[in-house]
């Protein structure tokens, strides 16, 4: 299996004001400048700039009104790169590699590599590591999302073409109040529900699956995942760890298995996996990559972006993909209404999975 390897060069300009300019040069591999990538800046819960590289590869993203506290870096046919600021980080060398062919291979042909019986113990030390970077979610606690979002068709998965599905700008609100109830139907059937009757929308054709790409991304960080599954360290390049979950023997649930690769500074950069159900599989699988932290603060583990696919009944592939530009947390059972964008549409999606 490729190692998902990105490096980053951090350089202190020796200043620490909270107005100072991020900029900065992406190269792939061979580090050869690449051109047309986007970059991102994070400030809290909140993309602040977008910016992209020129022919030199090189980007500069003028000072936002708060200090930026990470950056996410994305470029068709590259696996993105996401890390977190610090003072001082305000320019950077990052280096793209090649996106591998998805979690499919992963979690089939290289299943018995990936996915021993006994825990390795230092990959569950990394992930027990990188968990507690993040706070826990309360059982009340709304949330709202803004997010550009775009779903389609395609023969193959799970790549989608630039110009495949529409893109549409909306806010989704949520809450945590479903937590209790989403741990209790994971231990009780799984990663993924039997549709009954009628398929319930574009998203789902015989099977409901939880969603771990944004709703419950924090899973990945909840001490039940770390119950479920056992670890296997893949390989660590450039400061990131890479490292398999697997399902434990024996277990006859709807499940995922797949890898997550973290930070040098123990925080979630990327997950991959594929649902396994008992059978009438779909070869749905999901990818995320997940909001660079604050240092300063504990949050939930919540996704800059995913890419859902699965196959339809056709032999076809249903995609979806989402990037969110910010995210609100409202303690509580109560928060202000959800806000309108510029083209007045909104949209609230159920945060209870089902079961």
């Amino acid at each position: 299996m490729r190692i998902f390897s990105l490096l980053l060069a951090l350089v202190a300009l020796g200043r620490t004001a909270v107005d100072a300019q991020v900029r900065g040069v992406v190269t792939d591999a061979g580090r050869r400048p690449v051109t047309a990538a986007t970059v991102e800046v994070w400030t809290g819960l909140r993309k602040t700039s977008v910016a992209r590289t020129d022919s030199a590869g090189r980007f500069a993203i003028a000072p936002a009104a708060e200090r930026a506290t990470g950056i996410v870096v994305r470029r068709l046919g590259f696996e993105p790169f996401s890390t977190a600021l610090g003072q001082g980080d305000t320019a950077l060398v990052i280096r793209l590699h090649p996106a591998t062919l998805g979690v499919r291979g992963v979690t089939a042909t290289a299943r018995a590599r990936l996915c021993p019986a006994a825990d390795d113990a230092a990959a569950r030390a990394a992930w027990e590591g990188a968990s507690r970077r993040y706070a826990e979610p309360r059982d009340t606690f709304i949330f709202h999302a803004f997010a550009w979002s775009r779903t389609a068709t395609a023969d193959s998965a799970p790549e989608f073409a630039d110009d495949s599905g529409r893109w549409e700008r909306r806010w989704m609100a949520g809450n945590t109040g479903a937590w209790p109830h989403f741990r209790r139907d994971v231990r009780m059937v799984g990663y993924a529900f039997p549709v009954r009757g009628m398929s319930i929308g574009e998203q789902y054709a015989l099977w409901q699956y939880l969603p771990l790409e944004w709703t419950f991304a924090h899973h990945f960080a909840d001490p039940l995942f770390g119950e479920r599954h056992t670890f296997r360290r893949v390989g660590s390049v450039d400061g990131e760890t890479t490292i398999a979950f697997c399902r434990r023997p024996g277990e006859r649930q709807p499940e995922v298995e797949g890898t997550i690769t973290l930070g040098a500074d123990s925080t979630f950069r990327r997950a991959r996996w594929k649902y396994i159900t008992p059978r009438m599989m779909e070869d749905a699988a999901a990818e995320v990559v997940f909001v660079p932290p604050s240092a300063a603060t504990r949050s939930m583990l919540l996704v800059d972006s995913y890419r859902f696919s699965r196959r339809t009944p056709a032999r076809r592939f249903y995609l979806a993909e989402a990037r969110y530009d910010e995210w609100r947390l409202y303690p509580g059972d109560i928060a202000p209404p959800v806000p309108r964008d510029p083209t007045g549409s909104w949209s609230v999606v159920q945060a209870r999975p089902g079961g």
